[in-house]
């Protein structure tokens, strides 16, 4: 069997991966549905997490807390348009990935995704180390 490794064009944000769901990720799927993947380069996650649950018939796994939107500062005119232009991004984005979503389910013929209403949050945050010595400084400013 090939051993199919993740190139940069596949950097998937997950800290628990597979050597199994990377190869049925490489050589299973439609390959118009890699190609959409490639196209948008921005739902390599959603299309593994897609694979992880058609395989398993369970819920996928996130590993980091949501974080909560925040709108940027508009004090100044300068920062104002950035923030119109971040925010244009973020639209922009998000309907990328409707788009994706839309399409893999179509690919699979069914939506593999389970709700899933389980919840556990990391307990880094209260180590008593010093907070420049956390490699996660900021995770509790996350709110749910």
């Amino acid at each position: 069997m090939p051993r199919p490794e993740i190139t940069d064009d596949h950097q998937l944000t997950c800290a628990v991966h597979f050597r199994y769901y990377n190869y049925l990720y490489h050589n299973f799927l439609n390959p118009l549905t890699l190609s959409k993947v490639d196209e948008t380069n921005n739902c390599e996650d959603i299309l593994m997490n897609f694979v992880v649950a058609h395989a398993t018939r369970l819920p996928p796994i996130k590993l980091t807390q949501r974080k909560a939107h925040k709108p940027p500062d508009q004090g100044t005119p300068a920062s104002a348009v950035a923030a119109t232009k971040a925010v244009e991004t973020d639209q922009i984005r998000f309907q990328q990935r409707q788009e994706c979503l839309e399409a893999f389910v179509e690919s699979f013929g069914y939506m593999p995704l389970i709700h899933s209403s389980m919840r556990m949050d990391t307990m880094l945050y209260k180590d008593p180390v010093s907070n420049m010595r956390k490699k996660y400084r900021q995770i509790e400013t996350v709110n749910s």
